[in-house]
């Protein structure tokens, strides 16, 4: 632990890094001190609702660092592209084995903590009579996260469990569930969201990721850069500067670049083996293999997601089970539990905490992707699962395989 600095945790994607980001190391900043250590667990170069990330990870951790983050750590490909519940886990775990952090920040649509701990002291116990109004709703026909809404609501009321719809309260939730069941002594940091919701559009100086990707990747597409200049309002100038060279050299990720090969690979496995796959159960193998078989455009990404997706699988459910289908058998041995911490970029109050954290943490430290050679068992395998990521990755952005092995740490 740090002994003369505060320091806290924040688990994001980072995709991009923008001013609700800035606003929220800010506000810990200002919650617990101007000097507060700020340690970030980031997804790599997939992202939780499915695809591949705006740019890559080395980049995007340098954008956070720029942007007020001291020390960028890398979330397991397995965790980042899981559900919220399984990304929570990954994020707290990591910043549990870290050994230095004493708080975790996290947003969401409301101000209510005592309301999203209640709904996680539910989840993370599952009492009797939460299972049964989960069993009677599933049994309606209900989708799963559906369902649970409704045997929160029964338990807690209706208003408590609304907030079950709130993409980032939902984030929050699986945050303090982890805690709960892992014991991590976290103190919590509520900071109320800033600007319109995750499928909102720009308000001011914020907008969601969302529309931030959707606005650039548009404005690409249709050869009008000018149309995406808005954004400034909205981004750290240099974000900004960032992803109009990666999109002027058509290297912006996807979805619509993944899904192409996501379909060859769902044409070319049979029903029994896409159970192999950690995201596919049997009826959404079925449903996603029948899709496919019908007339399916590899140009229509949306199209094929939307009339996959049903309540009790939607659409970030459908996308996470065909970024599964790219990555192929690279998360189908994966351990449960982190197994190394990776770093991608520090900031000069970062460096000193990552000279802490080699003290600290209870996991090997990596600062160098050509360590994966000097590492065995599962610390080996993590890495080596996030190098191949990297290199799928570069694919679909007509980079360079093996490019990790050339990238250093971000250092501010």
């Amino acid at each position: 632990m740090t002994d003369n600095m505060e320091t806290c945790g924040i688990i994001a994607e980072y995709n991009p890094f923008h001013n609700g980001h800035a606003y929220q190391a800010a506000r810990v900043r200002a919650r617990l001190g101007p000097n507060t250590g700020i340690i970030a667990v980031m997804s790599g170069d997939f992202v939780q609702r499915g695809g591949p990330a705006v740019c890559d990870k080395w980049t995007r951790a340098l954008w956070a660092v720029e942007g007020g983050i001291d020390l960028v750590l890398e979330l397991p490909v397995r965790h980042a592209t899981a559900s919220a519940e399984r990304f929570g886990d990954g994020g707290v775990r990591l910043l549990q084995a870290a050994g230095i952090v004493r708080h975790i920040a996290f947003g969401a649509e409301t101000s209510d903590l005592d309301a999203l701990t209640s709904i996680a002291g539910l989840l993370a116990d599952e009492p009797a009579q939460f299972k049964k109004h989960l069993a009677e709703k599933l049994s309606d026909g209900s989708g799963f996260a559906a369902a649970r809404q409704q045997a929160v609501g029964a338990m807690l009321g209706a208003k408590t469990a609304a907030l079950l719809r709130e993409s980032n309260a939902i984030l929050a939730v699986s945050y303090l569930v982890a805690m709960k069941r892992i014991r991590a002594g976290f103190k919590p940091l509520l900071i109320e969201r800033k600007g319109p919701g995750e499928h909102g559009q720009a308000e001011g100086t914020f907008a969601p990721a969302s529309h931030i990707r959707s606005v650039l990747l548009d404005a690409f597409a249709a050869r009008e850069p000018h149309r995406a200049l808005p954004l400034l309002a909205c981004l750290p100038a240099g974000v900004l500067a960032g992803l109009f060279e990666a999109a002027f050299q058509a290297r912006l990720g996807s979805f619509e670049r993944l899904f192409p090969h996501a379909l060859a690979a769902l044409i070319a496995h049979d029903e029994p083996s896409l159970l192999a796959f950690p995201s596919l159960q049997p009826d959404l193998a079925m449903r996603l293999k029948n899709q496919a078989g019908d007339r399916s455009d590899p140009a229509d990404a949306a199209g094929f997601v939307d009339r996959a997706a049903t309540r009790a699988y939607p659409a970030a459910r459908v996308r996470r089970a065909l970024t599964d289908l790219y990555l192929g058998d690279l998360l189908t041995d994966a351990p449960d539990a982190p197994q190394v911490i990776h770093v991608l970029a520090f900031s000069r109050r970062g460096r000193y905490l990552l000279r802490l954290l080699k003290h600290h943490a209870a996991l090997p430290v990596v600062t160098r992707s050509s360590d994966v050679f000097e590492m065995t068992g599962g610390p080996r395998l993590e890495l080596e699962q996030s190098l191949r990521a990297a290199d799928l990755y570069q694919l679909l952005v007509k980079g360079r395989t093996r490019a990790d092995f050339d990238r250093t740490v971000g250092i501010l």
